[in-house]
């Protein structure tokens, strides 16, 4: 994937980075140090994206148009399209060093590297807090009339594997409400007892998960939390052709890993 460095003090271009996912390899294009950079960047390659979007609609208009004076018309919306398309994308690369219209239509998604856990408190919980001698006033985030409490700060593979965990652990709780209304459904018998045996092993598994969450990540699923995204990569897949250079890199890199510790060794006897 051909990009340039990015000018934006922000944003920073170190070496590639490449996750294969859903049979395709994504490569790193971007990083993004903050929570504005993040919003920035998701706003204007999102409109940008619309926009090309757009423009396939008039094209298919144009496709469709059943006289000439329909064609031309939608030509010429066409010509102002690209011609404003153009001029934002133009501007888009001199902030972000690549063209938002090139990998518009790629598969992308955006890696959360960096995660801010905050959980909304009282003024009763927070007056607790604040007795606390190792309370620092910097950890309570107003946010409009709400007050947010800073749990944790999550980074890098934490950030993923947490993202998997709520989701496994949000999972299990649904299915033990789902065996809880099961057994409650159920006549007295020997099903009504197995549900409830069910659900009594389903509720002791997820309290024991739900005290390991909070022990690694300070989430509890008796709390409403907000995920602070902080910062983040933004990842676009690539093509066939991309995909096969970058193995074909990888695998040279490989094979010259050893020759070049050989040379090293040899060095220092030497």
């Amino acid at each position: 994937m051909s990009t340039t460095e990015t000018p934006a003090a922000e944003q920073k271009r170190p070496k590639a980075e490449r996750i294969a996912l859903n049979n395709m390899l994504f490569e790193s294009v971007l990083h993004m140090q903050s929570a504005q950079a993040l919003d920035q960047f998701r706003n204007q390659f999102t409109s940008l994206a619309n926009q090309v979007r757009q423009l396939q609609g008039v094209e298919q208009r144009i496709q469709g148009a059943l006289t000439t004076a329909e064609k031309d018309a939608l030509a010429k919306v066409r010509e102002q399209e690209i011609r404003d398309l153009q001029g934002k994308d133009g501007l888009f690369q001199k902030v972000y060093g690549f063209s938002a219209v090139a990998l518009a239509q790629r598969p992308n998604f955006i890696l959360n590297t960096v995660v801010r856990l905050l959980t909304p408190v009282t003024d009763e919980e927070l007056t607790k807090h604040r007795e606390n001698k190792e309370f620092k006033e910097e950890e309570v985030v107003v946010r409009d009339s709400s007050k947010l409490l800073h749990v944790s700060t999550l980074r890098g593979p934490a950030v993923q594997s947490f993202e998997r965990d709520v989701k496994i652990i949000q999972a299990n709780r649904e299915a033990a409400v789902q065996l809880r209304a099961q057994a409650e459904r159920l006549p007295e018998g020997e099903d009504k007892t197995k549900a409830q045996e069910a659900f009594a092993a389903a509720e002791k598994k997820l309290n024991e998960d739900n005290a390991t969450m909070a022990k690694t990540y300070g989430f509890s699923l008796t709390r409403n939390y907000v995920a602070d995204i902080q910062a983040g990569i933004f990842f676009v897949a690539l093509t066939k052709e991309e995909a096969e250079r970058a193995l074909a890199q990888q695998q040279a890199e490989a094979g010259e890993a050893p020759k070049a510790e050989a040379k090293k060794e040899k060095a220092a006897k030497a």
